[in-house]
């Protein structure tokens, strides 16, 4: 018999490609959970920033709304009736659901040329991460304005 042991057989030599193919699936999934991690949070950052925004932008236009809609306005708006400030800011709303609460603040209590207005407007704000279970955020944005009419 022929015996040559300076050579493996070839059946016992591992074949190159598949090296390391276990560690790199390993690998690939823990870099792909982490990459996908970081862009679902820069999403939920830029949707907690547009519900800023949007905070800030409809407490200044429901303001503006009462401010114009004093006692002397064929539609006023005043410290017994503001279902329409509510619904100005509900109006608003673009793509966002959650709890929004609108409180309106008239000096002296009532909507007479010359006194303010002011509207605070708060929102719960929920972000939506998997795997990570975070408290919502109550943003809140005031305006206050001269009643013109």
């Amino acid at each position: 018999m022929f015996a040559c042991a300076s050579r493996p057989r070839t059946a016992e030599r591992p074949r190159k490609g598949f090296r390391n193919s276990g560690q790199s699936l390993v690998e690939t999934a823990l870099s792909i959970t982490a990459f996908l991690m970081v862009v679902l949070a820069i999403i939920n950052m830029g949707s907690a920033v547009y519900a800023y925004n949007w905070v800030s932008y409809s407490a200044r236009e429901a303001t503006r709304y009462a401010s114009v809609h004093g006692s002397t306005s064929s539609s006023p708006v005043g410290p017994s009736n503001y279902s329409a400030l509510t619904s100005i800011v509900t109006g608003i709303a673009h793509g966002l659901t959650g709890t929004v609460s609108v409180t309106p603040t008239w000096s002296s209590n009532s909507n007479v040329p010359g006194n303010t207005v002011k509207v605070q407007v708060q929102y719960q704000f929920t972000f939506v991460m998997p795997f990570i279970n975070l408290a919502p955020i109550t943003m809140s944005s005031t305006s206050q304005m001269v009643i013109d009419r």
